[in-house]
Order: C-alpha cells, then sequence, then structure tokens
C-alpha cells in the first residue's frame, strides 16, 4: 500500500473485526471487515500529521478506500474540522476511489446538522464518500 511511515502503520491485514479507541476519550470505533479485505490502519494524529487539525485514525482498504476516523467526546462540529482537514491531506497523498468520514461521540449534542458539520459532509461527497456520526461505539462495516 502506499508509503506511509512505519511509526505510523498500527497494523496491515485481513482481519475480520476492526476496534479503535483513544487513551483521551471513550469513544470507540468498530469494523466488521466481512469479505476479509486488506487493510492497513494508521495511527494519524501526532505520527502522520503532526500539526494543525488532524483526525485519530485512518484505514485504508485495499487501495480504494479510505475511511477517515475521529473519536470525540461530544462536539461533532470540532471533529468535523479535524476530518476535513485530514480529507484534503490525505486526497493529495493517496489516489483512491472513495473517502469517508466517521465520528464516534461518548455523547451526541442536540445540535445535529452544524454548519462545519454540512460543509465536511459536502466535501466528502465530493470525493465520492460519506460522512457519519454515531454514539459509541460507532459500528461499521468496510
Amino acid at each position: 500500500m502506499n508509503d506511509f511511515p512505519n511509526e505510523a502503520k498500527l497494523f496491515e491485514d485481513t482481519r475480520k473485526n476492526i476496534s479503535l479507541k483513544d487513551a483521551r476519550s471513550k469513544s470507540i470505533y468498530h469494523a466488521e471487515n466481512k469479505n476479509e479485505k486488506k487493510v492497513l490502519a494508521l495511527r494519524v494524529d501526532g505520527v502522520l500529521i503532526k500539526n494543525g487539525n488532524k483526525c485519530d485514525y485512518a484505514l485504508i482498504v485495499q487501495e480504494n478506500a479510505a475511511y477517515l476516523i475521529e473519536l470525540k467526546g461530544k462536539d461533532r462540529e470540532w471533529a468535523s474540522r479535524q476530518l476535513e482537514t485530514s480529507l484534503d491531506y490525505f486526497c493529495k497523498c493517496t489516489n483512491l476511489d472513495s473517502y469517508h468520514g466517521r465520528i464516534s461521540l461518548s455523547r451526541v449534542q442536540k445540535d445535529l446538522h452544524g454548519t462545519q458539520f454540512k460543509k465536511a459532509e459536502k466535501a466528502f461527497r465530493k470525493r465520492n464518500g460519506t460522512l457519519k456520526y454515531q454514539e459509541t461505539p460507532f459500528n461499521d462495516s468496510i
């Protein structure tokens, strides 16, 4: 897969169940890889992207799709901004068919569709992807 630094790589294999969590947050992301596609998991925050806004993790699935993952407390708008910035980074250094954003929140606020979320959602749609959020644990299928 792409030439990412070794220190950013968490694993690269075909495992059926993927779980990502962050020590600073109670949020968890689970993905089911039922077709056992090859997945490269990357630590983004502080390793792949050291400065500015960035997501926590990225999953590159069979060099076709990227799932950018942010584990957050309750600030969906800030998480949306972090994902959008990370999306720009990955679009510059990869050439994939689609890019998806995932936000796992420890608590979902009532303001369901803020301005930043809508902006980020549009950016992901433009790149053949989706932006979704869910209260932790975020259960997904890749």
